[in-house]
């Protein structure tokens, strides 16, 4: 048998399970007799009992003269046995016996071997004087092994949540961005804005000035604290008290009504991670809360959380928080003011003075409460605070007096900024081609023209013959969410015989043309004329002047009413046409937009024509700016659009529109749905196409005579004398002379206009934009990104180009 020796510091592990001998050779006979008998004895005790002496440097090699020392160390071992299997006091007697006769035998061998043994018999004799204890007896004389389970077990348990808890660490720490030192990427900010560069509209963060702490009034500070993290001063960054608090009241309400993350946890995440809400991320927020802690401190960390957490509105921070809902600066903000910011953190959306103004009250109320329960404010203060929250209002989205003029257009342009914007991954700008003086104009006549007819809607269309949109009136309440001109699907009347000629002309019929007005029954519909009469054979252009249904009916039954229907969807007619005869008086229901696009595209000479609201598309603060190019338009109108003018011109000049004439260039139609329940007027001047519809929203006939030729016209004409800077046609013993629109030039089918030889010239100079914004326009480049963007998946919005298959970069020019 062989010795085996552990050095471990100054000593030597030997377990007593075995006879050791300290040489690398086979022992001699005798000695392998005597170890024999101890192996036989130590290997039937070898799992029962396990002692360490410290035995320092005892490894020894030698010869016969280490038998002795051999034999000496193996009674050792079974003496402790022995004592051990007795227990009680007299324990431990025996091995200090065996002991000191090692010792003795050790002194006579090796004065080496006497001095390791000196030092490691006292270690031994300290750890089995303790012993005794732990091996008492119980009472049936079996050993009690219980304190040994015990101990194994706590430090089993121990191990396990050590390991258990290192291990879910790195798990979730393996790919936390530790390097990230800069706050994550922002929404990008969505900018309207008009011509002359007036802010209509922003969407995204909205930001103030950054803001030092001491700025911040003591009960700003508090607000926050209160609702926040009231043991802000006192924790490391995690609070285990707040963690268990909010687990407690959570797990008694059912549902989570309280959330643990401290103010530099809620930073963690506002400038580190994303919005997950996993066990790996809260982990993340906590460890890196601590660093964070550590490094900046409490009073960095405050002053980061007021300017970068987000309140609702599109405000991030305080300070920005307190000029969008308050027009004010934070260093001003009341009590009350900062209960309502303050309350927004954990609900900005659900808790925001403008969009839940209750609310947001009401969470205020809770702030302030909190506030005084924590002592930060006296009582006096927080009844002081909530009457004033009772009272508080945010500032208005559109102006700071109600409702800016302009919010029907924003409202409808939105949705197209918002596409633009979706294809750009920058803070876009756009200047939108609304017309701040039209729009103003355009809202004033439609409430002169309504203020004697209580229950009667109206709405207002204002474009280029381009589709760019100048004016857009929804309605005669600016608070309403309806918009009368884009969403309210109503029956044209007769301005729908537009499309019934067109097809016609196309099929060869002149202004000039005999056409039939009589009566005809089509499966038992007989339709009627206005006056209760028909006229028999009357010219084209009297019979469209006069809008005489029965000549109308009997067109589209020669052309088809197909060929109707076809007609009105070429000239941008998005609405579904029910292709019965009645189509021809204009049955089938359009928005006041749909029809004054197609009216548009008689102007223009091309259909359809696409409204928009979008003039140019600006990147970022420095980058480029593009003008938006008009859609394409798919079908040349150049063969029936003269014949459409002229028809057009004598409805305003001997027909049913003749309230419409306002002094200038002037074309356009009037419409009276069944039962006068609409009232519609459509046209134009030379540059400007305007489209006017008057009715009420429960479809009931309207009251004191309107058709399409009264209100509706007396509206155009209104505000197209304000478009012109004119006061109307000058005052004169004779007729006014008829204008004949006659032909159209460039691009943008500009008419040209004449009077009869020796009339009175008046062109209209149309104030639609500045110079200065007309000439910036023109001299940008133009890019149309939405198209673009879809027909090239490499389209740059940065510089309007698309990457081909071969060589560079090239400019988009769809």
């Amino acid at each position: 048998m062989l010795w085996r020796c552990h050095p471990r510091g100054n000593g030597v592990a030997a377990q007593w399970e075995t006879a050791h001998d300290c040489s690398n050779r086979e022992t001699g006979p005798s000695d392998r007799r005597a170890s024999g008998r101890v192996s036989r004895q130590s290997r039937r005790r070898r799992a029962r009992l396990r002692i360490s002496l410290p035995l320092g440097g005892l490894c020894v090699s030698g010869g016969r003269e280490t038998s002795g020392t051999k034999q000496a160390f193996a009674a050792l071992g079974s003496a402790l046995w022995r004592d051990a299997r007795r227990g009680g006091a007299a324990l431990g007697k025996g091995a200090s016996s065996a002991a000191r006769s090692l010792n003795g035998t050790a002194r006579s061998k090796a004065p080496v071997i006497a001095s390791a043994v000196t030092r490691g018999t006292r270690t031994g004799l300290r750890y089995t004087r303790s012993l005794p204890a732990l091996f008492r007896r119980k009472r049936d004389g079996k050993l009690r092994r219980w304190p040994f389970v015990t101990l194994a077990s706590v430090a089993g348990v121990a191990v396990v949540l050590v390991t258990v808890f290192s291990g879910v660490t790195l798990w979730a720490l393996r790919d936390l961005p530790l390097s990230q030192t800069l706050p994550a990427a922002e929404e990008p900010v969505l900018t309207l804005q008009t011509a002359d560069k007036a802010p209509l509209f922003r969407r995204g963060g909205h930001r103030e000035p950054y803001a030092e702490l001491s700025t911040f009034p003591d009960h700003v500070v508090d607000a926050v604290l209160a609702t926040e993290d009231r043991r802000f001063y006192s924790h490391g960054g995690v609070d285990p008290w707040g963690v268990m608090r909010a687990a407690w009241r959570n797990w008694r309400a059912g549902m989570v009504v309280e959330g643990g993350s401290t103010i530099s946890q809620q930073l963690v995440k506002i400038l580190y991670l994303d919005d997950e809400t996993t066990l790996r991320r809260k982990i993340q927020e906590a460890v890196v809360a601590r660093n964070l802690d550590r490094q900046l401190g409490k009073d960095r960390i405050l002053e980061l959380y007021l300017n970068t957490i987000y309140l609702g509105a599109g405000a991030s921070g305080v300070p920005a928080a307190a000029r969008v809902l308050f027009d004010t600066s934070h260093e001003e903000l009341t009590i009350a003011q900062a209960a309502v910011i303050a309350g927004s953190i954990r609900a900005p959306s659900a808790a925001n003075l403008r969009s839940a103004p209750d609310a947001a009250r009401a969470r205020a109320g809770v702030v302030v409460d909190l506030m005084a329960a924590q002592g930060r404010i006296t009582d006096a203060e927080a009844e002081t605070a909530k009457a004033e929250i009772a009272s508080l209002v945010a500032r208005p989205r559109y102006a700071p007096s109600g409702r800016w003029h302009g919010g029907w257009f924003t409202d409808w342009v939105l949705p197209q900024a918002e596409a633009v914007a979706q294809e750009i991954a920058t803070d876009v700008t756009i200047t939108v081609t609304l017309d701040e003086a039209l729009q103003e104009l355009a809202e004033e006549a439609l409430q002169t023209a309504l203020a004697d007819h209580p229950g009667q809607e109206g709405a207002i269309v204002m474009m280029e013959p381009d589709g760019k949109v100048r004016a857009l009136v929804g309605g005669r309440d600016p608070q309403s969410e309806f918009n009368r001109a884009t969403q309210a699907k109503r029956q044209p009347g007769s301005t729908f015989k537009l499309f019934t000629y067109a097809a016609a002309i196309s099929e060869g019929l002149t202004p000039d043309t005999m056409v039939n007005d009589v009566a005809i029954d089509v499966n038992g519909w007989r339709p009627q004329n206005f006056s209760g009469r028909f006229s028999g054979r009357v010219t084209a252009r009297e019979a469209f002047a006069r809008s005489l249904n029965g000549a109308a009916v009997n067109l589209a039954m020669d052309v088809g009413i197909d060929k109707v229907a076809e007609t009105a969807e070429a000239f941008g007619i998005e609405a579904e046409l029910t292709k019965v005869p009645a189509l021809a008086l204009g049955t089938s229901e359009v928005t006041l937009l749909d029809l004054t696009e197609a009216y548009a595209a008689v102007l223009a000479g091309r259909a359809p024509i696409q409204a928009t609201g979008i003039a140019a598309i600006g990147l970022g603060d420095d980058g480029p700016s593009f003008e938006v190019a008009p859609t394409a338009a798919a079908t040349d109108l150049s063969k029936v659009r003269p014949a459409l003018l002229s028809l057009l011109e004598s409805v305003t000049r001997q027909g049913t529109g003749r309230r419409a004439n306002w002094g200038g260039p002037v074309a356009g139609k009037t419409g009276t749905s069944q039962d006068s329940r609409d009232a519609w007027f459509v046209g134009f001047s030379d540059k400007l196409v305007v489209g006017v519809w008057i009715g009420r929203d429960d479809f009931a006939p309207l009251e004191g005579n309107i058709t399409g030729g009264s209100l509706p016209a007396e509206i155009f004409a209104s505000v197209m004398k304000g478009a012109a800077g004119v006061d109307g046609p000058a005052e004169s013993d004779e007729p006014a002379t008829p204008i004949e629109l006659v032909r159209s030039v460039g691009e943008r089918g500009d008419v040209v206009s004449r009077r009869q030889e020796g009339a009175v010239q008046r062109p209209p100079p149309l104030n639609l934009l500045e110079a200065r914004a007309a000439a910036a326009a023109a001299a940008a480049p133009r890019c149309n990104i939405r198209v673009c963007s879809r027909f090239y998946r490499s389209f740059r919005a940065s510089d309007c180009t698309y990457q081909p298959y071969r060589g560079p970069r090239r400019l988009c020019t769809r």
